[in-house]
């Protein structure tokens, strides 16, 4: 009886039927990995170009304004003795900017600046100073926003306080 039954032409239509179902179900399979594979590489296209697009965009902000240095090493200086550097910067963009605000990370550090903008192609100055109160080591920032710029410029000032010989 069970040689009936494989021999049938039923149940030969039935494996056959079940074999091409399978077949479908994995060519369906394979379209969709694929298909899903086309996605994920359209959109890392995406992505990479956005990225260089907006590192592009970021550098060529970044040019309009140059400073001439943008970290300061004191070295060491005496406790009690306030020290002073004098940053300077040029303006590379097509018209006039102003510094919006300079902020220091802390009380000991002042930035003074000048409210005048700075012509396109001329120089300026930013002044900070560090109240050398305590001893050590020290690394203070000061973040300086201009009015045009959506990011602030980091300039760093380090150095070491040491005691005031008696």
């Amino acid at each position: 009886m069970d040689l009936y039954w494989a021999s049938s032409p039923v149940l030969q239509i039935l494996l056959y039927q079940e074999a091409w179902l399978n077949k479908l179900a994995l060519q369906e399979k394979a379209f969709t990995n694929y298909s899903t594979h086309l996605r994920k590489q359209k959109h890392m296209k995406l992505f990479f170009l956005s990225l260089l697009l907006l590192a592009g965009l970021t550098s060529f902000a970044q040019n309009d304004i140059k400073f001439n240095k943008t970290t300061h090493q004191f070295g060491k200086i005496k406790k009690g003795v306030p020290a002073t550097f004098v940053f300077t910067y040029t303006n590379n963009a097509a018209k006039p900017v102003v510094i919006e605000f300079a902020n220091a990370e802390c009380g000991c550090t002042k930035p003074v600046y000048s409210q005048a903008p700075t012509p396109k192609g001329k120089t300026s100055t930013l002044k900070v100073t560090y109240n050398a109160e305590a001893v050590g080591v020290f690394k203070k920032r000061v973040d300086v926003k201009f009015a045009h710029s959506n990011q602030p410029y980091i300039l760093t000032i380090e150095g070491e306080v040491v005691e005031a010989k008696k």
